[in-house]
């Protein structure tokens, strides 16, 4: 388990206020880029190794699976979410910087996974993902309506992070934090290593209870036959 000291804390709010200055705070969606350019497209992502967030015991269920993509150009992203509230939407959501502590509480995730420092002042155009925070899933791929009698699932690509450790995008020992219209976290899940973090041993991703035991054993048994 990651842990967070305070000079981690001290260096990650020092390196946010010396950037501040260069990260956008008006203008034109389609002309923003971060203050160290576009987000770096990933052509390739390490084969067999998947990352997810379980929201398991927080105030939603379900998940969010990262897995390379196809011919490995990028990842993958399965989100199956429930128990989204009737009120208070759309959804946004995101990666963010760092883990949820042991208490649980969203705010200390920090800020969104940004490592070309774009800033968030400005919304993200998703016609042009390269110059969005790279965590902003929602930005990029849609917000989470309410008008989903409160189950929202949706499968994507995104090339602009990574499942390879000792990148600057790279997306394990974060987390995926889930915020009402209004900006509030409403529930966060830490993105753990999901063959070390999972006891089904068969290696079938949809085992576990996140996804629906229906679910899980009628796509599970397609998966171990595949």
């Amino acid at each position: 388990m990651q842990i967070i000291t305070k000079s981690a804390v001290a260096i990650v709010l020092f390196a946010a206020t010396v950037f501040a200055a260069d990260a956008p705070v008006e203008g034109d969606p389609t002309k923003i880029t971060g203050a160290y350019g576009d987000a770096k497209a990933y052509s390739e992502q390490p084969v067999g190794k998947e990352y997810w967030a379980d929201f398991t015991g927080t105030k939603l269920s379900g998940g969010v699976i990262f897995s390379p993509a196809s011919g490995n150009r990028g990842v993958k992203v399965e989100v199956k979410l429930s128990g989204l509230p009737s009120e208070g939407g759309p959804f946004t959501y995101h990666i963010h910087d760092q883990p949820v502590p042991a208490d649980g509480n969203c705010t200390r995730t920090l800020a969104h996974l940004d490592p070309f420092i774009r800033g968030q002042k400005v919304p993200c155009d998703p016609s042009r993902p390269q110059s969005c925070e790279v965590g902003d899933l929602a930005g990029k791929h849609g917000k989470i309506p309410t008008d989903t009698n409160g189950t929202y699932t949706k499968t994507y690509d995104d090339l602009y992070f990574t499942l390879t450790q000792g990148e600057g995008s790279f997306i394990g020992n974060r987390s995926v934090v889930v915020h009402t219209n209004d900006t509030k976290r409403y529930a966060c899940a830490n993105i753990k290593d999901f063959r070390s973090s999972n006891s089904d041993s068969s290696g079938n991703r949809f085992g576990k209870g996140i996804w629906g035991c229906g679910l899980g054993v009628a796509v599970g048994l397609k998966f171990l036959l595949v």
